[in-house]
């Protein structure tokens, strides 16, 4: 997600949003009795066939393949714990591995999605901000391009990778998810902490990121009053997520009130 909406209750801006960077090392791939001139080719192969012998990684139709998530789950946190800008404290590795990724599995179990539709959620929460790693705004094509390129590489079907990039570009602001279940699911992964006991730590992280990757000098009050905007008109796509989420939202709304009218009173910026 590219934002600049969030919420954040903060009167003296002492939140600390540093990240914790964890690297996890590359799956390990087992050799296979071929001889040495063919090693390092078939390598590649077994990588993206989930340790299968199964020859080199071409996308041809005819190969039956079996995506392996553990292989790009693991490709993409070491980039992304790696290689993101430090500046970024909202759109860190921690927002794709600690809070998107969990909520898409807990919405795919409450939305009773099946494996496969569940496949295609997990993969696209991982793609939903790589795209990073490149430019911070409207990013998501190139997070797609990313997504294309490493997943036929590891088993996923062209049909697979059209989907999770359908997903990742629903999560461009404004979010628009055009009906699709699987993208209703992603989005509403990407924006559950709206709806948890870390929005306000995650809103003033957002805030100190613009500040800080677009040179901009936001007051705690004005980004309340544009977050408590944004918040009021922002809607969550999934049943479960209305269900859910939606009345932790509605208790930060009224919280938000209470801080402004306070700040008002005060003429605290």
């Amino acid at each position: 997600m590219t934002s600049s909406h969030a919420i954040t209750i903060s009167t003296n801006g002492s939140t600390t949003c540093a990240e914790t960077r964890h690297l996890t090392p590359p799956a390990s791939t087992s050799s296979h009795q071929h001889n040495q001139s063919h090693l390092k080719q078939q390598h590649l192969g077994n990588v993206a066939n989930g340790g299968s012998d199964k020859g080199n990684h071409s996308t041809s139709p005819s190969c039956s393949k079996t995506p392996n998530f553990h292989n790009v789950y693991t490709i993409v946190r070491s980039l992304l714990y790696s290689k993101l800008d430090g500046r970024l404290l909202y759109h860190g590795a921690d927002h794709t591995f600690g809070e998107v990724l969990p909520a898409a599995i807990r919405l795919a179990k409450w939305e009773k999605l099946t494996e496969e539709d569940t496949l295609i959620v997990k993969t696209a929460a991982l793609f939903h901000d790589t795209g990073f790693l490149d430019q911070y705004d409207r990013n998501e094509p190139l997070g797609c391009q990313r997504a294309k390129d490493l997943l036929q590489e590891n088993g996923y079907s062209e049909n697979q990778v059209k989907r999770v990039c359908e997903c990742v570009m629903a999560t461009q602001m404004p979010q628009n998810p055009k009906g699709n279940l699987l993208a209703e699911v992603v989005c509403d992964a990407d924006l559950a902490y709206l709806g948890t006991d870390n929005l306000f730590l995650r809103s003033e992280c957002l805030r100190l990121e613009l500040n800080a990757v677009k040179n901009l000098d936001i007051s705690p009050r004005q980004w309340n009053i544009t977050s408590l905007e944004f918040l009021r008109n922002h809607s969550y796509w999934t049943k479960s997520a209305n269900e859910r989420l939606k009345p932790i939202k509605e208790m930060h709304i009224h919280r938000m009130m209470e801080l402004l009218n306070m700040q008002e009173g005060s003429n605290l910026e």
